[in-house]
């Protein structure tokens, strides 16, 4: 139970760091996500509306754990676009670190079929699944704080090989 009550004070410390000041009440789902992890999704939203939000794509996780055998390891957040365009797909390197160590590394692809088009000034909450040739630690302890660093690169056209713009973030 300590775990546990540690994990979610961990997770709302994070939410509270990474948060939009321009709309933080817009959030959009995928139409596969249930009603009770748009409750959650939500409640942790709306923790976030004080915090800065820099110009571009980023990640921010909220949460992250191993799966039961620590052959993935999942992290939780929201993609958020911060520009004035519609975002319609997305490449990023994503590097999981705890105490200067690179837990995780993985390039993910956001294809519109999958992901969907992601309007400006909009937050989605996604999962980044990384897969055990992307793990370099599996004894890291995620209810201490870890960061998560990336590099966005995205499309505002329909068409994916029309990548422009990118932006970088690291979470603290």
């Amino acid at each position: 139970m300590k775990k546990l009550i540690c994990f979610v004070l961990i997770a709302c410390t994070l939410l509270l760091v990474s948060c939009s000041t321009t709309d933080p009440k817009t959030i959009s789902f995928s139409p596969l996500v249930s009603e009770t992890t748009k409750a959650n999704i939500e409640f942790y939203q709306k923790m976030l509306e004080s915090a800065p939000f820099p110009n571009g794509v980023s990640f921010y996780p909220y949460a992250a754990e191993y799966d039961g055998d620590k052959t993935h390891i999942l992290v939780h957040g929201f993609v958020r676009n911060n520009t004035v365009h519609t975002v319609y797909a997305l490449e990023a390197d994503v590097v999981v670190e705890q105490g200067g160590l690179p837990v995780a590394d993985g390039f993910f692809y956001f294809e519109l079929n999958d992901f969907g088009a992601l309007p400006m000034r909009e937050s989605r909450p996604w999962t980044l699944r990384y897969s055990v040739d992307q793990i370099n630690i599996t004894t890291a302890d995620f209810s201490k704080q870890f960061f998560v660093n990336s590099n966005f690169k995205y499309s505002i056209t329909e068409s994916p090989d029309e990548f422009d713009l990118s932006s970088k973030m690291v979470i603290n």
